[in-house]
């Protein structure tokens, strides 16, 4: 069930840490002053397109705002039954949850090759590292395939022989791995 005065001190919240005020945040919106004020007093809730609105303003997710969830490695698996588990991979990649490592288990396969890949995307080697022992032989292989060579020299990885013999053999001209 939505709190519609957990709604409003998170909509305050988010107002007050960027710096506006109530006039300012009901031009962005299109709406009055008092219909902000009813907001935050929890007299009211925003229309789901004011919502939708608030969300891209703030850079948070409907959950977060609607719920004022904080994700964190202690509550992951009760979230991970009740909420959207694109929104806690989401949480994770931004670095919302510590330990990576710690929770990584609880994905399924094509959900921990999705987290892989944004790791490299965003090239978050810090990650990767945290999570190196955890992983499959071929999840560890997609990343020594889509990671720069140079990158996993520098990484404090420790591999076996097989991925040793991986990396000497399967150079391409642009620096990348292949791994087949």
């Amino acid at each position: 069930m939505i709190d519609i005065s957990k709604v409003g001190k998170k909509i305050e919240q988010l107002r007050s840490s960027n710096n506006m005020t109530q006039n300012d945040l009901a031009q962005k919106m299109f709406v009055s002053h008092q219909a902000v004020s009813k907001w935050e007093r929890g007299i009211n809730l925003p229309s789901i397109e004011t919502i939708v609105l608030l969300t891209d303003l703030f850079g948070v997710s409907f959950d977060e705002l609607i719920y004022d969830l904080e994700v964190t490695t202690e509550n992951i698996e009760e979230l991970l039954k009740t909420h959207s588990r694109n929104y806690l991979m989401q949480n994770l990649l931004e670095r919302k949850i510590d330990n990576l490592s710690d929770v990584f288990y609880l994905f399924d396969k094509n959900e921990r090759l999705q987290l892989l890949h944004r790791l490299v995307k965003n090239t978050d080697f810090e990650v990767v590292e945290e999570v190196w022992a955890y992983l499959s032989k071929s999840e560890r292989r997609y990343l020594l395939s889509n990671i720069m060579l140079d990158t996993v020299k520098t990484m404090n990885l420790t591999i076996t022989l097989e991925e040793t013999m991986i990396l000497k053999r399967r150079r391409t001209e642009n620096g990348r791995i292949s791994i087949r």
